[in-house]
């Protein structure tokens, strides 16, 4: 009878940090998505199909005039002003100024980030694509995941998913236990600017939703008695608008979209929209 040499236990595979623990399926730096084309569109197209022929109060952009000012007021006896053809670039520096000023009413009235939007109009006018960061938007995404007290906050369940299977007298986790924190994210709601609040507070209408969200476990320590966690959040957002947001009336209703969508769709103009991007890294703990 042969003899048979017994398989040998294999040791369960301890997990090593940084470890990304859930990525959205929607890809980072996606500059293939809908909300990011430019320069793309006729004016025909966009005054037909779109229906933006209101677009601008101070210049016609398909025909570069000085729209004039007042004309409803004129008496009936006088001749309305003869319109002023512009130049390109100084249309589109009217236009940028008029989207700025109808950028804060009612969109961003009140708070510590209300004046983001500027910044991200002129990083639509001047920036040409490159990704843009702010210390206030990491600031409001950290906000965002320390005020939220439900059940869902993905901090929240990412905590109690490591509580629960952490090896406590080993002071271990194990790789195989990584999809326990996968799932509990699953369940809960990814940080996003979409309250109520957020309507005037500034950051519905610079961020709002979002695209793309990694979190990653960065550190696992343990001491005698605990256990500590670094949880870092890298978010993407997209500062661009496509067809199924400037079909919709909510937002076709706004001359501050009918600008925005012209800016950068129009061929003639084409203003390229950018990668918005926040990050912060939160800190948890656990007793063993």
């Amino acid at each position: 009878m042969d003899e048979r040499v017994a398989d040998t236990p294999v040791a369960p595979q301890v997990q090593h940090f940084p470890c990304v623990v859930y990525e959205t399926q929607k890809k980072m730096d996606d500059y293939q998505a809908p909300d990011m084309r430019y320069g793309d569109l006729s004016a025909h197209r966009l005054m037909t199909y779109y229906g933006l022929t209101d677009v601008s109060t101070l210049v016609d952009p398909y025909t570069l005039q000085q729209l004039p000012g007042n004309s409803v007021h004129v008496p009936i006896y006088q001749p309305l002003p003869k319109r002023v053809t512009l130049s390109r670039g100084e249309c589109i520096r009217r236009m940028f100024y008029e989207m700025r000023s109808l950028s804060h009413m009612p969109f961003s009235l009140y708070g510590p980030y209300r004046y983001v939007i500027n910044e991200m109009i002129d990083h639509l006018q001047n920036g040409h694509g490159q990704v843009f960061r702010s210390p206030l938007l990491n600031q409001a995404l950290r906000e965002q995941i320390t005020q939220d007290s439900s059940a869902d906050n993905t901090l929240t369940r990412i905590k109690s998913a490591l509580d629960a299977n952490i090896n406590k007298p080993n002071k271990t986790f194990l790789a195989s236990s990584k999809s326990f924190i996968t799932t509990n994210i699953l369940h809960g709601r990814l940080p996003k600017f979409d309250r109520l609040e957020d309507r005037a507070n500034g950051l519905g209408i610079t961020v709002h939703d979002t695209w793309a969200t990694h979190i990653t476990i960065t550190s696992l320590v343990f001491s005698a008695t605990s256990w500590k966690a670094s949880v870092h959040y890298r978010i993407q957002d997209h500062f661009g608008l496509d067809d199924v947001d400037i079909l919709n009336w909510e937002f076709r209703q706004w001359r501050f979209f009918r600008l925005w969508f012209v800016l950068q769709r129009y061929s003639a103009m084409a203003h390229r929209p950018f990668i918005t991007e926040m990050e912060t890294t939160m800190e948890i703990a656990g007793t063993l």
